[in-house]
């Protein structure tokens, strides 16, 4: 415990390419002794619950890590206190989770049990056409994201005809020697994979300030789409996973079969990507002890005077396409709080405050 705790902020999902994409598994990956997986509909209280476990454990000086929903970027979907093994999440769909092992380590709480069957009965046309609303409102999101990300590989294409791979290759076998050459091999490692960055109604949403704020060394991989960047990174990742570091990997939110970030905990080293779809922001507070810029850019294998004509034509388009998906992923958010205000008014809120009561009891109870 501290008298400064810290938060750190991530997505366990995401609104992308392929539809939603969840990691939700990867919440509690090490030390898991208490995880509690909340049931029930929308605005049944489950937010609520995450938010008053958030508060108590920062209270009691406990480090904690948030998991954010990436259909509102302010609205908790689990809490984890890694230094007592515990975590709470919302089960329900899309993210839904499948206890590793129920009533040992896993428990789930029906918050149903709390909600007057008769007033959502009442309620059952105006919750299936917002239901019916929000399906499609989704659909077409993952349609435009999957017009970007089909787009943004066109681009790719045409920026990889002006590169000189046989630098970059080179560029990345001598930083590779640098960063873990003489690395001893360290037994087999565990992995993390989450989101530091999601495509919200808020816009393009990333965390990295509070996830590289325990980072002392920082390498930024910077560069036109399709120039190596991926590449590059997927080399790190896989030296490191070679030599059995624990690792925490960060996907893409548009296309999650990428990797934009890596973390390796013991060495407090980062390698992370920085595009114009995904600006970097960094912390003014926790500033590394050592940065280092990767631009890719400079290994391109001469001059093509149709190139920033166009890339701008492209990139004007994927542009769009993607403004159009967050305006729908706006009219998505403005329709689920219109569908939880039915179940707020059939919920019993003090029945709510006693399971919120037992929960607490659950994940402190051991800890004093």
């Amino acid at each position: 415990m501290s008298e400064k705790p810290t938060v750190r902020d991530f997505f366990a999902g995401g609104n992308t390419a392929y539809g939603f994409y969840s990691l939700f598994d990867n919440i509690m990956v090490k030390n898991r002794k208490t995880f509690i997986i909340l049931k029930g509909g929308p605005g049944t209280g489950k937010s609520t619950i995450l938010n008053h476990i958030k508060n108590t454990a920062l209270d009691m000086g406990y480090d904690i890590e948030c998991f954010y929903c990436s259909s509102d970027s302010t609205s908790l979907d689990a809490i984890a206190i890694p230094s007592i093994g515990a975590g709470v999440a919302d089960g329900t769909f899309p993210h839904a989770i499948d206890p590793i092992m129920p009533g040992v380590y896993d428990h789930i709480v029906n918050l149903g049990e709390c909600w007057d069957e008769k007033i959502l009965q009442s309620y059952k046309q105006e919750i299936n056409e917002i239901s019916q609303t929000i399906k499609y409102c989704f659909s077409s999101v993952y349609r435009y994201l999957a017009e970007a990300r089909l787009a943004l590989t066109h681009l790719k294409l045409h920026t990889v005809e002006t590169v000189d791979f046989n630098k970059i290759n080179f560029v990345t076998h001598n930083f590779l020697k640098r960063i873990l050459g003489e690395e001893a091999y360290q037994g087999k490692g565990s992995e993390r994979h989450l989101f530091a960055s999601a495509i919200t109604p808020e816009g393009f949403v990333n965390f990295y300030p509070s996830i590289l704020a325990g980072c002392s060394d920082i390498y930024y991989i910077t560069g036109d789409h399709g120039i190596g960047k991926s590449t590059l990174l997927e080399k790190v990742y896989k030296g490191f996973r070679f030599k059995g570091f624990d690792l925490e990997v960060y996907h893409c939110a548009l296309n999650p079969e990428v990797i934009d970030g890596l973390i390796v905990p013991e060495r407090k080293l980062a390698v992370v990507k920085t595009t114009d779809l995904y600006p970097f922001v960094s912390s003014e507070k926790n500033k590394p002890e050592f940065t280092e810029t990767i631009s890719l850019n400079y290994f391109t294998a001469g001059d093509c005077p149709l190139k920033a004509d166009m890339y701008r034509e492209y990139w004007d388009n994927i542009s769009l396409i993607l403004k159009k998906a967050l305006q729908v992923m706006k009219d998505v958010k403005s329709n689920l709080i219109q569908r939880e205000q039915y179940y707020h008014k059939a919920m019993d809120f003090d029945k709510v405050d006693i399971i919120k009561d037992k929960i607490l009891d659950k994940i402190f109870k051991s800890v004093g």
